[in-house]
């Protein structure tokens, strides 16, 4: 939300990476949410499909250099924060 609001205020036009600079794993993201929901369903994992990607990491190099932003959450807290704004959204 911050990097959006910084990115208002810019002229032009640009484009941004907004993220951690961390590698993620989809597994690591399924276990950090199956943890923070409290399930214990273990992974499924099928058969790769070509052209699917297996990594990922985001550099924000370009935003910290253009609008001063930099990522303030690890994962797991911006994850947390996203199921707690769910769950009170549904309360």
């Amino acid at each position: 939300m911050a990097a959006n609001l910084l990115a208002l205020g810019l002229k032009g036009n640009d484009t941004f990476n907004i993220g951690t600079a961390r590698e993620s794993t989809i597994n690591e993201v399924y276990r950090i949410l199956n943890q923070l929901i409290g399930s214990n369903k273990p992974e499924k994992h099928g058969p790769g499909k070509e052209g699917e990607q297996f990594r990922s990491v985001i550099d924000p190099s370009h935003a910290l250099k253009v609008m001063g932003w930099k990522p303030r959450f690890s994962l797991d807290t911006g994850l947390r924060e996203t199921v707690d704004f769910f769950r009170k959204a549904k309360a």
